[in-house]
């Protein structure tokens, strides 16, 4: 599209000189949006709490104007707008923002064309596209000046419709309380601020530049990856790994301090009750060895100060610049995955300010993650292990359990087998192999009328090794067999050096290398019967303490202690019946 510059004319310059001593045309706005200098006259209160001018200067000059200057030079073109709120300071909405958006929050888009006061009945209607996200064709010039409505749908008062364009504070009757500050208050990189020399009062207001069409309610960010505010229902995603992560505040912060920000590959350490105390020793994830990002920095307050395990230190953006946004991360060098993140507010500012946990993979765009967010509170300067003040915020991307495989009731059968549900690199070491009569594995099914029956096993380590082995609740030193000493660090002993008797007591399948399902252990009923808990310790993982790593026989394929329960009527023809998550490292499986 063709774009023609707005040209002031001599004659125009001195017509302007001689109404009012002003030479700044595009300068004059309205309260909460474009507005109208009354000059020669008083302004007076308009509808949707915007004001209007007296006709003494305005309409005169807009007379003049059209007789001395002609048409208009400005050239409007039909252009696609879009709205989104994901990263919006909703904060600055009085009305329910907690709540799903669809089909109950509404946008409109108003001009100075619509409108030179910015009237919201003057506005357009925007349409919902999805929960917070709005669109329209409209009508707009180059460098003409514009803004957005938010409000609820079926209560279109004046407190409700919120421009976010105007005022920077309260002030005459064009800066009501209800409108000031306005959420671009301040936010000169994507506004016009104009000042009156009469009252002071300062409005900032959107101007198009031809060239962005996309835009967030109160904000002049244009890379939120937030794809719907908070309170929308969620959307499924994939965090996936990834190079660069960080945690930036939807609203910007001039003077933010950050103690410390710890990124981890997992939850192992997440604490969802916020209860943890920060101490320096303690686990770190990312931070050794990483490189840190930031949006700016105060002097020698740089990112690095809050990977450094230094409560006592911290990073600083204040009077950092005018950058856009405010945000801190990590560079890791590589994609990893980031599944938890803990926070220390470097002081009692700022408080309530919701901020997002985002990745990249070049810096540019940005993806919120699917974990939570985090909103900072006040913590205080100084902290020490055992304070009630120092605890860490945490956020973390909790994994819905995975769906149950199908199932079938256990009626009665007279076989009953457990397998390992994971492929394992090394033959596994079995502790001990029970079943129950009931869910909460107390009530031990006796053996005597039964017979052991297994998959096979190498010489010296039958099955029935299993059977007589002891059965959970086991002490780690009990649990333990592929690491002697019972340490999480240990890698000899791995085989019969100081825990011979303890490798001697276990069953030891005779494959090798078992595919899932391929090594099982079980018994065969007179009668049939009902199983509705079974353990066989060691079955589901070849690195027997529950410790992640390598495992027995130096296999990085440990499995993850998950064991499946199956039954049948001829021991031929088997129906699985539920398969453990792993979270029990006793290798336990229970009948939903």
């Amino acid at each position: 599209m063709t774009m023609h510059k707005t040209t002031t004319t001599t004659e125009e310059t001195h017509l302007l000189e001689r109404e009012g001593g002003f030479s700044r045309r595009k300068q004059i706005a309205s309260a909460v949006g474009v507005f109208a200098l009354a000059i020669g006259g008083v302004a007076v209160a308009g509808s949707r709490g915007q004001f209007t001018s007296s006709p003494t200067y305005s309409s005169r000059l807009r007379a003049e104007r059209r007789a001395k200057l002609g048409a208009p030079e400005t050239t409007t073109t039909t252009t696609k707008f879009s709205l989104s709120t994901g990263c919006s300071p909703l904060n600055k909405l009085p009305f329910d923002t907690d709540s799903d958006f669809t089909g109950r929050v509404a946008a409109k888009i108003v001009t100075k064309g619509m409108s030179n006061d910015f009237l919201f009945e003057k506005g357009q209607d925007m349409k919902e596209v999805s929960c917070g996200n709005y669109e329209v064709d409209t009508s707009i010039a180059l460098n003409e000046e514009f803004g957005f409505y938010l409000f609820p749908v079926g209560n279109e008062t004046d407190l409700n419709t919120v421009l976010d364009s105007g005022c920077s504070h309260e002030g005459d009757a064009r800066c009501p309380s209800f409108a000031s500050p306005s959420a671009l208050a301040g936010l000169t990189q994507c506004t016009r601020m104009y000042e009156d020399p009469g009252s002071g009062d300062k409005f900032y207001n959107r101007v198009f530049d031809g060239e962005q069409t996309s835009f967030t309610w109160g904000s002049c960010d244009t890379t939120c990856a937030a794809t719907h505010p908070k309170a929308c229902p969620a959307l499924v995603k994939e965090d996936g790994p990834h190079q660069y992560w960080r945690y930036r505040l939807l609203e910007k912060e001039y003077a933010w301090n950050v103690k410390e920000i710890q990124f981890f590959p997992d939850t192992e350490f997440y604490d969802e009750t916020q209860s943890t105390v920060a101490a320096p020793g303690k686990e770190r994830g990312y931070g050794s060895g990483s490189k840190c990002i930031q949006s700016g920095q105060y002097g020698s307050h740089g990112c690095d100060r809050s990977f450094d395990d230094n409560l006592y230190s911290w990073w600083s953006n204040w009077a950092s610049g005018n950058e856009a946004q405010s945000w801190i991360g990590i560079d890791l060098g590589s994609a990893k995955p980031v599944k938890h993140v803990r926070f220390m507010n470097g002081r009692g500012w700022p408080v309530g300010k919701e901020g997002v946990i985002e990745f990249s993979d070049d810096m540019n765009t940005w993806t919120e993650w699917s974990g939570d967010r985090i909103t900072t509170e006040a913590r205080a300067q100084k902290e020490s292990e055992g304070s009630e003040n120092n605890k860490w915020q945490e956020a973390a991307v909790v994994s819905a359990p995975a769906p149950a495989p199908p199932t079938v009731a256990a009626t009665g059968s007279k076989y009953w087998k457990v397998t390992n549900a994971d492929a394992l690199g090394w033959r596994p070491k079995v502790k001990n192999f029970g079943l129950y009569s009931d869910a909460a594995c107390t009530k031990l099914i006796s053996e005597s009328d039964s017979e052991l029956i297994c998959s096979g096993a190498v010489s010296n380590r039958p099955c029935s090794n299993a059977a007589t082995g002891k059965l959970p609740p086991l002490t780690p030193a009990e649990r333990s067999i592929v690491n002697c000493d019972n340490s999480a660090t240990s890698t000899g002993c791995r085989w019969n050096d100081e825990n011979v008797g303890e490798e001697a007591a276990s069953w030891r399948p005779n494959d090798g290398a078992p595919a899932a399902d391929a090594v099982w252990i079980g018994s065969k009923f007179a009668e049939p019967i009902d199983v509705k808990c079974a353990v066989s310790t060691g079955l589901g993982n070849v690195f027997n303490n529950g410790v992640d790593g390598t495992g027995f026989g130096g296999t990085t394929t440990a499995g993850k202690h998950r064991i499946t329960l199956w039954k049948s009527d001829d021991g031929v023809a088997w129906e699985k019946v539920a398969t453990s998550d792993g979270s029990n490292i006793d290798d336990v499986v229970v009948v939903p």
